[in-house]
């Protein structure tokens, strides 16, 4: 289980009754930027983004039998950054029943914010681009429908196999007398 625990890429950080680490691995380390000998013995809320976090972890805990999983928050790198982390977290119990600790796992989130970042960005993008062709086919359009009325011509198309009419422009009714469905 050791080997495990210090092996893992996830930042494990392990607390006694009273919040302070008793366990910080070598992802945490990697993570946050601290040797673990500078976090031992502290207290949690130092590597959190701030003292509500840490309180919200707990409350999410308390509130959900004492384990939460999935949980987004911030922990403060040793640099004093913010790092979006993904925890999940469990209250540990002694044998009597009494708690005698917590243990997490915390996730790194920063790839999968910058992910999203450009994804947003991306479907932002589209979605201007999409606005304007939109804009520029409705001008075009309206430019046609003027140009169908206006012209002394009579627009139409026929199917190749059997020649039947499947557009007439609505002058025909002014030139020929037919109205456009007679002629569809």
């Amino acid at each position: 289980l050791a080997r495990l625990i210090e092996s893992s890429t996830d930042a494990i950080i392990a607390t006694d009754k009273d919040g302070k680490v008793v366990l910080f691995n070598g992802g945490a380390e990697t993570l946050l930027g601290y040797r673990a000998q500078e976090v031992i013995g502290r207290h949690n809320m130092e590597i959190y983004g701030d003292e509500e976090e840490a309180i919200e972890v707990a409350r999410e805990m308390r509130k959900r039998g004492g384990t939460v999983a999935g949980f987004e928050s911030i922990l403060r790198a040793k640099d004093g950054s913010g790092i979006p982390v993904l925890i999940s977290a469990s209250v540990m119990f002694g044998e009597q029943g009494q708690e005698v600790g917590t243990v997490g796992f915390a996730t790194d989130l920063r790839a999968r914010k910058r992910e999203e970042e450009t994804l947003r960005k991306a479907y932002d993008e589209l979605e201007k681009r999409v606005e304007e062709r939109t804009t520029e086919l409705k001008a075009a359009r309206e430019r046609l429908q003027y140009l169908m009325k206006v012209t002394p011509a009579i627009v139409y198309t026929n199917q190749a196999r059997d020649y039947a009419c499947t557009f007439v422009s609505e002058n025909v009714s002014r030139i020929m007398g037919f109205s456009s469905w007679e002629m569809t």
